[in-house]
């Protein structure tokens, strides 16, 4: 296993490094204040500024050098609970709104790259989900038919012969394509977004860390590592690095970090005999796989969640090799060029949730989709920002509890990988 000249960032930054911007003054006071430049944060920005608010985004690192430029690109909507289980919870009416926002969320993330012209190497293609054994099969049979039935989702079940005209492995039993949903580049996605956002007049500040966020009469004092401004509003968008500065919310999500590997370039022939019409998939483990084809170049990525003990990244990259090749067993010559990681948030009702608390407006919790949910929660949020009755949403009607003893340190999650890691060996 030759892990030589490994590059320890994402494959996604070839094409699109972290922007370098300029250093802008902190204003006296703005419109709104927004905490977080990823995917929620600069679509809320975007509805903010053009509908004439003056914007501040702030970020302590890059812009977008979170999740929303280490992401596979899937633009998928699932959730952990299928309709049955949240029919169960919630009652019917209130589990078809989830997934029926679930699969507009997929939709207005595509209208968003089209009517924003963003070049972000998107494919409409679909995804696949592959059954890992016949039980999954089963069940992942009666979700999508129950879904096709009552909310409309346009997605067929293959069977195994079937899934081999999209996946080529002896590990699958079958599985589901969902013609609507698509995959892009993460990483130009954002930066389109960045663009548009500075455009449209909102400023950002990269590498400016908010410390405190004070509710006054007014408004809101914000103090941040260069200074303070006075907001009308204020957005946290912080997802999977949500912390002290908002120890409500960080005690209601789950960080929970994600690796991704890509191949070096292989043959484009070799890619189409393993991936036949190069769709996104991911599979129906706890700590389930995802890849697809890189887009525009000939690599695979493939990502998992490691069960424990695999933080660094040169031992994630060669457990995640490994993963690769329990899918793909003919990639055992290929050599592994990147490696990278990132944080995205889990509720403990494994819900995404969109709110306010202590005035503050927030939205968080996308379970691994964000690229389709995360911009789709943006605009929500701008629009409660703004009083406009689009910014309704079943998710913010949901609970969002937290446990008790957690206050943002996830001192069980060891524990529950490696349940789901001994879940997921038995299907083999």
């Amino acid at each position: 296993m030759d892990l030589s000249n490994l590059k320890l960032e994402p494959w996604w930054w070839e094409a699109a490094p972290r922007p370098e911007l300029a250093a802008v003054e902190i204003p006296h006071s703005v419109d709104v204040v927004i905490v977080g430049s990823g995917y929620t944060g600069l679509s809320a920005a975007l509805v903010l500024a053009r509908a004439g608010r003056s914007v501040f985004i702030f970020d302590r690192e890059a812009a977008g050098w979170g999740a929303s430029s280490r992401n596979q690109g899937h633009i998928g909507a699932s959730f952990k609970h299928g309709l049955q289980k949240l029919t169960a919870t919630h009652g019917g009416a209130t589990a078809d709104r989830i997934f029926r926002e679930g699969l507009e969320a997929v939709e207005a993330c595509k209208r968003l790259v089209d009517e924003e012209a963003i070049d972000c190497r998107i494919e409409l293609r679909g995804r696949c989900i592959a059954a890992c054994s016949p039980a999954h099969y089963d069940a992942l049979a009666r979700e999508t038919e129950l879904r096709k039935s009552r909310v409309n989702l346009d997605a067929d079940m293959l069977s195994r012969d079937e899934l081999s005209q999209h996946i080529v492995s002896d590990r699958y039993h079958g599985g589901a394509v969902m013609h609507r949903e698509a995959g892009l580049h993460g990483a130009l996605f954002h930066l389109g977004l960045l663009s548009r956002v500075q455009d449209a007049g909102a400023c950002i500040a990269a590498h400016t860390e908010v410390l405190d966020i004070k509710q006054e009469a007014r408004g809101f004092t914000v103090t941040t590592s260069r200074g303070r401004v006075n907001a009308r509003d204020v957005i946290v968008a912080t997802n999977g690095y949500t912390g002290e500065l908002t120890p409500a919310l960080q005690r209601r999500v789950v960080p929970v970090n994600s690796f991704g590997i890509a191949t070096e370039r292989l043959d484009p022939a070799r890619l189409e005999r393993l991936l036949p019409g190069r769709r996104p998939c991911v599979d129906t483990l706890n700590l389930a796989h995802g890849f697809r084809i890189a887009p525009g170049d000939n690599r695979l990525i493939f990502g998992t969640r490691p069960a424990t003990g695999r933080n660094r990244l040169t031992s994630a990259a060669a457990h995640l090799r490994e993963e690769m090749l329990s899918v793909f067993p003919s990639l055992a010559d290929v050599r592994i060029t990147h490696s990278w990681t990132g944080y995205t948030a889990f509720p403990f009702e494994f819900i995404p949730h969109i709110g306010k608390r202590e005035g503050v407006h927030y939205a968080m919790g996308y379970c691994g989709y964000g690229v389709s949910l995360a911009p789709y929660f943006g605009r929500k949020l701008a629009y409660r920002v703004l009083g406009d009755k689009a910014g309704q949403t079943v998710f913010s009607e949901l609970p969002f509890p937290t446990r008790p003893l957690y206050y943002g340190n996830p001192w069980f999650l060891s524990l529950a990988l490696l349940k789901f890691r001994w879940q997921d060996n038995r299907c083999h």
